[in-house]
């Protein structure tokens, strides 16, 4: 491993060190092997160790160049695809939650080298930026958006455990909150979370799988686009 210091953040805005191993011989099951490029390695809380889980897979990073992965939630698969092909295939398919093409992050100054994708939302009516995060299971706000301390008026202590790569989050729960992400609405719970945006891809918050769970998701390189529901 070849320390890169504190260059990276976790989910709160925390900074973490950070390491790469270059050349990482990496297979994904009935996938097959990622490309030979270096991978970054962090410590975790133990929590999350005895979870079982070893690496997070970013799956924008699984598309050849100029084409894209395609996530079906509800079938539960993923495959590559040509961006058009794809945009085509989900033509009068459910709702638009990036009508936009959405606000792409990608970090080519660093050692990082981040690619992820920021859409307008809203939460109780209130207009937020979300980072896609197939990776996290509930939609979240940091306590320091603007939109924070508005749904922080309604929100119950959550007794959940919440961890980050720096350590354990105390989270407040925001119970039937109305998300809105592009023309797909939904209303779930969603977690306030003490923290600070990543200033490579500033952002109020997370949608994640509890809203995108019936979502078809295109990722490209440069833009991305996806529906949701029936």
């Amino acid at each position: 491993m070849r320390s890169l210091g504190d260059v990276g953040t976790d989910h709160t805005g925390k900074s973490v060190t950070t390491y790469s191993v270059e050349h990482a011989e990496v297979v994904l099951d009935a996938w097959g092997p990622l490309d030979d490029g270096p991978m970054l390695v962090t410590d975790v809380p133990a929590p999350i160790e005895k979870l079982g889980i070893g690496a997070f897979i970013s799956p924008q990073w699984l598309a050849e160049a100029g084409d894209a992965v395609v996530m079906d939630l509800v079938a539960e698969e993923m495959h590559t695809s040509s961006f058009d092909d794809a945009v085509t295939n989900l033509s009068g398919r459910g709702r638009a939650i990036a009508p936009s093409g959405g606000r792409i992050c990608e970090d080519l100054g660093s050692a990082i080298k981040g690619l992820a994708y920021v859409l307008p939302a809203s939460i109780d009516g209130h207009d937020v930026q979300l980072l896609l995060d197939t990776g996290a299971h509930r939609t979240d706000i940091l306590t320091t958006a603007q939109a924070g301390p508005l749904l922080a008026s309604r929100s119950v202590p959550s007794h959940e455990q919440m961890y980050a790569a720096s350590g354990l989050v105390r989270t407040s729960l925001v119970k039937g909150a109305k998300v809105r992400v592009g023309e797909w609405s939904i209303t779930a719970d969603i977690d306030l979370i003490p923290g600070v945006a990543d200033p490579v891809c500033p952002r109020d918050g997370v949608v994640s799988m509890d809203v995108l769970k019936s979502c078809v998701l295109v990722l490209g390189k440069k833009e991305m686009t996806g529906r949701c529901g029936h």
